[in-house]
């Protein structure tokens, strides 16, 4: 009798873990994507000059831009390590039909100093330009990324590389939790990261919209690795550093 009563325990407090765990994943329910084509999941990566954009937007839906905002001249100019000079509204501006792409803005210095100008400049950008629903920034910042994401401008949480694969157990838990925090708290519209990480995104967040960027994977042998990532149905964009969008069909 007293075994029995112990396994009807053992079963109920199973039982009340498993739903406790599955609450907490339901709870994290993943906004609408910015980009859902499943057959045509490449953007062109790092486009920072209007010659590069124009080339590129021949042959794929969206690209990736590194942006830096300036105080001083309330502008946003574009650049990868250090503002070029060229801002944001004049590269926008030499772009015919802008507002039939999709555009992810890597923010390069977001900082406390900045952010609620640079908001505002952005909100200004997308209004003029006529491209709702066609941006989303880019932050490894969560809690300055969410004053975009308050103002209703599609954001991204990058996740930032992780070096060694072999981590352990416990370091894999934290990380997880800390991500897992971050966007139940301030529902990103999705969440980027190096492909390289991807089994770790695939294992625990699955269920989020997932953007990844492909540094180094530039041979024709090297596209079957783009490919394969494409299949997974919780990836919504690939930056390539292709010319051609060797998926769309």
């Amino acid at each position: 009798m007293f075994i029995k009563r112990l396994l009807i325990i053992f079963l109920i407090t199973s039982l009340y873990i498993t739903i406790s765990c599955n609450s907490d994943e339901n709870s994290i329910n993943p906004p609408k994507p910015i980009y859902d084509f499943p057959n045509d999941k490449l953007w062109a990566h790092r486009i920072n000059t209007a010659k590069d954009a124009l080339s590129a937007l021949r042959n794929f839906n969206g690209i990736e831009t590194d942006v830096y905002y300036l105080n001083e001249t309330n502008e946003y100019q574009i650049g990868h390590d250090a503002p070029s000079g060229i801002n944001l509204d004049s590269f926008f501006d030499s772009i015919p039909n802008r507002s039939k792409y999709y555009y992810w803005l890597d923010f390069k210095n977001i900082s406390k100093k900045n952010v609620l100008n640079s908001v505002n400049k952005m909100k200004r950008i997308i209004d003029k330009y006529h491209l709702c629903n066609k941006v989303i920034v880019e932050s490894n910042d969560a809690d300055l990324l969410a004053y975009f994401k308050q103002s209703n401008i599609y954001t991204s949480f990058w996740i930032n590389d992780i070096s060694d694969n072999n981590f352990e157990y416990f370091n894999e838990q934290v990380l997880k939790n800390g991500i897992r925090h971050k966007i139940k708290k301030y529902h990103f519209t999705a969440i980027s990261a190096y492909y390289k990480i991807y089994p770790f995104l695939k294992k625990y967040f699955s269920y989020y919209n997932i953007h990844l960027w492909t540094n180094g994977l530039i041979s024709e042998a090297d596209k079957d690795e783009i490919r394969k990532l494409s299949y997974n149905h919780d990836v919504k964009v690939i930056l390539v550093d292709y010319k051609d969008n060797f998926l769309r069909h």
